[in-house]
């Protein structure tokens, strides 16, 4: 691989995958999904005009977001290279102006592309978060716990949030206000709003991960039953996840494919202009939806309604305190 076709790879985690595909005509590989291309041998060499066209494009960039600013970074690597005139109508300034347009659109329509909305994200708080103690602007890390179909996000990815608003008083309710911001994809941080479905706290989560008693015995983690949070049966070594002996999903290595399912009473909702795609729940059931094993706690403000993305938990009274490897269920609804 030649050192432009080098540059072009690390900026087309950048680019969705359609402007990609016109940017660089050519073989390619998709992996993952269908939103980030991956060039493997782009028939490229320098050529002086497209190389300016290409270095001003990225230039002409000034929006102040992580992945403008990643793209930006790239041109000292860049610079001294550039590209032959593709075999396809247009040429070289043809496709230097699409990647123009594209460093100067909104950030959020590139995380549309990756994370449609309705989009389910299983993570776990790399850190605990205290009422008592919080303070706005406090970061919140997270990890995702299982790969997301349809997107590039994977199993170990990180997520970041902050802290808006926290209070708490030692005979009087307790609250939280946070928010999340970020994902890791292909190591670069890509923006998003979230609401959140449901959380569980830490014990609830380990209990969820562990064999039920009548199929312990004998039988390797990866065959043994186990029951998710908010009550589904998952049936491992080949077996369906079920609620009340129906249906609903598969198991996977970390976690299950299960369609969102409405909870009578509750308000969360079922699929969202998913084409009826199952989606990845870690240890939650399909209808998972409220607080779980935090007594007390209830979800004031999921954030999918205004203001949007503001999640806030309170506890009437008590401390109100979230563990590291509390369980949080997010949904994206968009940017």
């Amino acid at each position: 691989m030649n050192a432009f076709s080098s540059c072009i790879r690390m900026l087309g985690g950048l680019l969705w995958r359609e402007v990609a595909e016109a940017f660089i005509p050519g073989q390619e590989s998709v992996s993952g999904s269908a939103t980030f291309v991956r060039i493997v041998s782009p028939p490229y060499a320098a050529n002086g005009r497209s190389k300016r066209f290409l270095l001003r494009a990225i230039s002409a960039a000034k929006l102040e977001s992580p992945i403008h600013q990643d793209a930006r970074r790239q041109i000292p690597f860049c610079r001294g290279l550039g590209w032959t005139q593709p075999q396809r109508e247009g040429g070289p300034m043809k496709y230097a102006s699409i990647l123009a347009a594209v460093l100067l659109l909104p950030v959020g329509m590139a995380a549309q592309s990756v994370l449609p909305s309705g989009t389910i994200l299983p993570v776990s708080l790399d850190t605990g978060l205290k009422a008592a103690k919080a303070h706005p602007g406090q970061q919140i890390r997270a990890t995702v716990m299982q790969n997301i179909p349809g997107t590039p996000i994977r199993r170990r990815a990180k997520v970041l949030g902050h802290v808006l608003q926290a209070s708490s008083a030692k005979d009087g309710p307790s609250k939280l206000e946070i928010s999340f911001d970020s994902v890791q994809v292909h190591g670069h941080m890509l923006p998003f709003k979230a609401n959140l479905r449901a959380v569980a706290g830490f014990m609830t989560v380990e209990e969820a991960k562990m064999p039920e008693v009548m199929s312990s015995r004998a039988i390797p983690p990866d065959e043994s039953n186990t029951t998710q949070i908010g009550g589904d049966q998952v049936y491992r070594g080949g077996g369906p996840v079920e609620e009340q002996g129906e249906r609903v999903g598969q198991p996977t290595a970390y976690g299950v494919l299960v369609l969102p399912r409405v909870n009578p009473g509750q308000p969360c909702r079922g699929d969202l202009g998913n084409n009826g795609k199952p989606q990845a729940f870690w240890l939650f059931s399909a209808d998972a939806c409220g607080a779980y094993g935090l007594s007390g706690v209830r979800i004031e403000h999921a954030g999918r309604t205004n203001p949007r993305g503001k999640i806030t938990l309170v506890r009437n009274k008590g401390k109100l305190e979230l563990n590291e490897g509390t369980g949080l269920l997010l949904r994206i609804h968009g940017s």
